[in-house]
């Protein structure tokens, strides 16, 4: 506290609850200067043999008087305290108290023991005793990683501190130390980080990267140790891997005072000179002429793109934009893998061995001996010293000089591929955050990417030159050592004998160098795609998270503030109204409107639509692609022949896993929390409207109005408590989803990918069972004590379940439409008590996400017929294969099957545009956008490979019941007839609407074949349920047993099979809605109820009903279509109800949609009223 008076004794005294029971004094001292005062306090506090030794502050973010800060620094350190800086994540705190990263450098010599000493204290505390301790390294200088993590356990060990060991290799790259920690430690809830010794006029800059990165991470504790603790030796630079020379001047050749050496060495110095420059031409400036212009093309199509973002206005246009950039230079890197490599890699072998063989030749003739012109003429053994140099000297050093090239082809182009992924994502960011510096944003964008093209593109610029001096170095060095030794008399006995085996292999490397950096730089381009492709997801995942912030914010948020404002206006109103003396009955519309309902918001249906997007964001990435393995990566300056290790690794699944568990996973948790005050608030707005209204209209009959102003007192407070939270909920919300959005971009990275490769071998893991006999006796004994008491009330039990359910069925005419569509549409989610239990890959595999292909076997007969259609289509007849089945039945699945196993060529989606005319202009805008390309259906399909597999998921939203609804059907019929023997078109529908548009449209006549998804049989249903449940790894239990281990399960899984009729969708999500949590915190599953839609009596739900289902979906402007232009306002009116039931959700532009999870139950309802065949 800043003031000239000092504090009283009892005001010094701090009570804190959270000191007192740690048994910690505080104390509060007031100075005129933070700094000087803490300098003060930590040069005089304490007495004789109990003196403080730590100091700890919360991090400074915000300096205003650096120069103090720095002095007060300057002087603890002077003091030798311990310093800790806390920078605490308000929002994450210390997460889930389950990992803490010490990271080490080679400057933390001291700090290092210091961690290990706070971690080893920290995980004694009960939150954070089951906490994980890793100690990362950053390896800067090619050291085997053997070595550092040998050294790092027995510091370790010393210390009897339980931790993991990571070796971040990063000599290659050389990225920045605050860069390797974030992509790292992204998730991590405490990280502990050594303090450099840091000049006071570096402190600033200092402190300005430390903020940047502490934006990015959570928690994090920063220490600088003092002399106390033991300096632990983190210097590895002895063990630095010798690599490739530096650019430099040639080292003059020294005269010997035997002439004939120098004439031998001078002569052999100009040969190595002669033949160095012939590998210039063609090899090496092939490859940098070939790449120059690769970077070129990659320079051209920027500046294109730049022209087109300065245009766009709106952020999704300029991802668009930003991803066609990103797409265009993933098919120039592909093109040049394809067809520049081998054409290069001929060229470069060629070369080389000619290079090798012409020094082998010289070699080889060279004299056996001459005699020395000095020392009486001894002999000089020359061919056996010049042998020598050449298999053990020259040989290893055009090694080391290829291998160097190689490094620098694979790195330049990643490296570029990096930084304009990064900054693609950050001109977006950027432009979204600010929108009206648009202008500098690009500018900045424009020229950080014009500056690592140059970058790439001096590389590039006489690499053939750089390389060649290189090795002349290496060369020249090698003939001053020659000298050197020639003058030695006892040259000979000196030479040790290299071991043909590694001259044999120095050998092959140079001879197979060629073929090895052919596959290597095609590892590379891989690396570039797959890079370029994460970076195109990320930006998808950043379009659908603004859409989402805009949505919530939009339709969520503002609506409940302006709720909230009026009802304080209405406070105000209602003050007053107390206030009057001759009082009336006071009106107001807003305020009945307010006490009339409870605001309903669906959460769910706010995330259904995106959420599908979200989850098919990797179906454009390739399945398996390889790529180099981490451990041959950061090894490239040493091996680069045979033992360089690929990984065929599965990217779209990958990529599906970081979307969902560092994105969409927490969006959950976040929608669900903003859910929770929102609903509150909503129930709170309405009460309190009515208490306002009870208020106003009481006060009228009565003079003493004390008692009703003390209750409106309270009202206002109420409801800015409910602002105050709503405020809190809003911030918190949008922080965590764009640090959802930060990780989710952090993880898409393909080094990271490649280096964390082994946390992506499976999304979860199978439960592991021990003991299980005795697991079994346990639970049988505890069971078998229950069979008695339960018999006795089964009985009694279900003769009040009859008796209630027929109270129900009696009464139940008298809940309305939306009460009973609520009730039934309740029963259609997983139940609150497992909600949060079951993980989120298992909701998403029983709910949504397709697993592997359908099964061939018991599908046999509609994969044949697929078959046989397209073996017909390859043999030059036109036509469509369709797919038609009942809702949730798997037609989109075995789609997609058909797409990935029976073809083998490029699949499309066409989905039609989002304002429809019902004509061939949909047809044209939809190929327009999937393929961005100008021009009609016609004319775009004639410039695609033969061969497109083209998709039409639901192919009834291309229709509508009304007259010349089915023009836009005719004309894709037509598509067909005339394009059906050059691409492949699947088409799928509804069973119900295939059966109307059959009838009304020329559809029928061009279709090859069309598949009826007949229900699973019961061995087909167990496979598909208990294969998800195996692969998400839950632990269930049915009937007091494993569900994995269960016989009795087949009971449990004959019983789905019969309430869904075998439908494959409908049975998944009957498994998962019927999951419990016990009080003892186990899952039990149990036989679901039979499920039917309720019995609406109202006609116009039962016509919407029908129209959204053989549409399946229906927008308000089809109404008018198909009811005329007098639509009736009741089927508005109904559309609202079942909205507000959670059966239809309304996506954008006016377009509503039935619950997918009801689809079943609805057609079912509708088929017994004969209103669908």
């Amino acid at each position: 506290v800043d003031g000239r008076t000092p504090l009283t004794k009892n005001k010094q005294h701090v009570k804190d609850e959270t000191l007192e029971n740690l048994g910690i004094f505080g104390r509060k001292i007031e100075v005129d200067n933070i700094y000087k005062g803490i300098e003060n306090i930590a040069a005089t506090f304490g007495f004789s043999g109990i003196e403080p030794n730590t100091i700890m502050m919360a991090w400074p973010k915000n300096i205003k008087d650096q120069v103090n800060y720095a002095q007060m620094t300057e002087k603890l350190i002077h003091l030798d305290y311990n310093l800790l800086y806390l920078d605490y994540d308000k929002r994450s705190e210390f997460g889930q108290y389950k990992t803490i990263d010490l990271w080490w450098r080679g400057t933390d010599n001291n700090n290092a023991e210091m961690m290990l000493n706070i971690a080893r204290f920290i995980v004694q505390a009960s939150k954070w005793s089951s906490a994980t301790i890793r100690v990362l390294f950053v390896n800067y200088n090619n050291v085997d990683n053997a070595i550092i993590k040998s050294k790092i356990a027995k510091l370790i060990s010393k210390l009897r501190i339980d931790a993991e060991i990571k070796i971040i290799n990063n000599g290659v790259e050389q990225k920045p130390f605050y860069d390797i920690i974030e992509l790292q430690s992204a998730n991590t809830d405490l990280i502990v980080l050594g303090i450099p010794n840091i000049p006071a006029d570096k402190q600033a800059a200092f402190l300005l990267k430390t903020n940047e990165l502490f934006e990015t991470i959570g928690t994090t504790l920063l220490v600088k140790a003092s002399d106390d603790f033991n300096e632990l030796d983190l210097d590895f630079s002895q063990e630095k891997r010798v690599t490739a020379k530096q650019s430099t001047a040639l080292n003059p050749l020294p005269v010997s005072a035997d002439s004939t050496i120098n004439d031998l060495v001078s002569e052999l110095d100009k040969y190595w000179d002669s033949t160095a420059n012939e590998l210039t031409e063609p090899s090496l400036s092939t490859i940098a002429s070939f790449y120059y212009q690769y970077i070129d093309s990659v320079d051209k199509v920027f500046n294109k793109t730049f022209l087109e973002l300065r245009k766009q206005q709106s952020a999704p246009a300029f991802i668009e934009e930003l991803q066609t950039f990103l797409s265009e230079l993933t098919a120039l890197s592909e093109n040049f893998r394809n067809d520049k490599l081998h054409s290069l890699e001929e060229i470069l072998e060629k070369g080389l061995h000619q290079f090798i063989n012409e020094r082998k030749v010289f070699v080889a003739k060279a004299s056996k001996k001459v005699k020395s012109a000095q020392n009486g003429g001894r002999w000089i053994y020359w061919k056996k010293a010049l042998e020598h140099y050449f298999d053990t000297q020259i040989l290893a050093h055009t090694q080391h000089t290829l291998y160097e090239l190689g490094v620098q082809n694979f790195i330049s182009i990643n490296q570029l591929a990096e930084n304009i992924a990064s900054q693609s994502q950050l001109v977006i960011e950027n432009i979204v955050a600010t929108p009206k510096s648009k202008k500098s944003a690009l500018k900045e964008f424009k020229n950080n990417i014009t500056q690592f093209i140059v970058q790439a593109k001096e590389i590039y610029s006489g690499l053939e030159h750089q390389i060649v001096h290189e090795l002349k170095v290496y060369e020249r060095d090698a003939c001053i050592a020659l000298i050197k030794d020639l003058e030695n008399p006892d040259l000979l006995k000196n030479i040790k004998k290299a071991k043909k085996k590694d001259i044999l292999l120095t050998e092959s490397n140079l001879y197979g160098f060629a073929s090895d950096w052919k596959r290597n730089q095609a590892l590379a381009h891989k690396q570039v795609e797959s890079e370029l492709n994460l970076s195109i997801a990320g930006l998808s995942v950043f379009n659908i998270n603004e859409k989402i912030k805009v949505y919530v914010q939009e339709q969520v948020i503002a609506p409940q503030e302006d709720r909230i404002a009026s009802l304080l206006e209405i406070i105000n109103h209602a003050t007053e109204h107390l206030s009057t003396k001759n009082k009336i009955p006071f009106n107001d519309k807003e305020l009945d409107l307010l006490a009339e309902s409870i605001a309903h918001v669906n959460f769910t249906s706010i995330l259904e639509n995106d959420e599908d997007n979200i989850l098919s964001i990797s179906r454009s990435v390739s399945k398996i692609t390889d790529l180099m393995s981490a451990e041959s990566f950061n090894v490239l300056f040493k091996s680069q022949a045979e033992d360089v290790e690929s990984l065929s690794i599965n990217l779209a699944n990958i990529e599906d896993y970081i979307i969902q568990s560092s994105y969409l996973s927490p969006l959950h948790k976040s929608m669900h929390d903003l859910a929770i005050v929102y609903n509150g608030n909503s129930e709170e707005i309405y009460n309190l409207a009515n208490l306002i209204k009870h208020v106003i209209d009481e006060s009228i009959h009565n003079e003493d109005n004390s008692y009703y102003e003390t209750v409106v007192q309270e009202v206002q407070q109420r409801i800015e408590q409910a602002n105050n939270k709503l405020e809190s909920s809003v911030a918190t919300f949008n922080h965590s989803v764009n640090t959802n959005l930060h990780n989710t971009s952090v993880d898409l990275n393909i080094r990271t990918i490649i280096e964390s490769i082994d946390s992506y071998s499976g999304a979860s893991q199978k439960p592991i069972i021990t003991n299980r006999f005795q697991d079994w006796f346990y639970r049988k004994k505890k069971s078998t004590a229950k069979v008695y008491h339960n018999a006795l009330g089964l009985v009694a039990q279900r003769k009040r379940d009859i008796n209630t359910l027929k109270f129900d069925s009696k009464h139940h005419q008298y809940l309305n439409n939306i009460e009973q569509t609520s009730n039934f549409m309740s029963a259609l989610s997983i139940q609150a008590s497992a909600e949060e239990a079951l993980p989120f890959y298992y909701k998403k595999l029983f709910t949504g996400s397709h697993l592997n292909n359908v099964n061939s076997i018991s599908r046999i007969k509609e994969l044949s017929l697929a078959q046989n259609a397209i073996h017909r289509v390859d043999q030059g007849t036109s036509g469509a294969i369709i797919i038609i089945g009942t809702s949730l039945s798997g037609k989109t699945f075995f789609t997609e099957t058909v797409a990935k196993t029976l073809v083998k060529t490029e699949k499309y989606y066409i989905n039609p545009p989002s304002k429809q005319k019902f004509n061939a202009t949909d047809l044209h805008k939809a190929f327009q956008k999937t393929f961005n390309k100008a021009g009609t259906t016609e004319s775009i399909l004639n410039q695609l490979d033969q061969k497109t597999v083209l998709i039409f998921n639901d192919i009834e939203e291309w229709w509508v019941k009304s007259p010349d609804g089915n023009q836009a059907i005719n004309y894709l019929s037509k598509i067909i007839e005339n394009f059906g023997n050059r691409h492949y078109f699947l088409l799928n529908c509804s069973l119900q609407s295939f059966h109307i548009i059959r009838k009304t449209s020329n559809l029928e006549k061009n279709l090859l074949s069309t598949i009826i998804m007949s229900p699973a049989s019961k061995s087909e249903l167990k496979d598909i349920i208990l294969s998800r449940h195996k692969t998400a790894g839950a632990e269930l239990w049915f009937k007091d047993h494993l569900v994995d281990v269960n016989k009795k399960v087949d009971v449990l899984l004959n019983d789905i099979h019969l309430k869904t009729k075998g439908t494959i969708g409908v049975a998944l999500n009957s498994w998962v809605y019927n999951i419990q949590k016990t009080e003892e915190d186990k899952l039990i599953i149990k036989k679901p109820s039979s499920l039917t839609f309720p019995n609406i009596k109202d006609p116009n739900w039962k016509i919407l009903l029908y129209h959204i289902l053989i549409h399946n979906r229906l927008k308000e402007g089809d109404l008018h279509r198909i009811f005329g232009s007098k639509t009736p306002t009741k089927m508005f009116d109904s559309l609202r109800e079942m909205e507000k039931s959670g059966l239809i959700y309304k996506q954008s532009q006016g377009t509503y949609v039935l619950n997918h999870h009801a689809k079943y139950y609805v057609e079912n309802w509708l088929t017994e009223l004969k209103i669908l065949n």
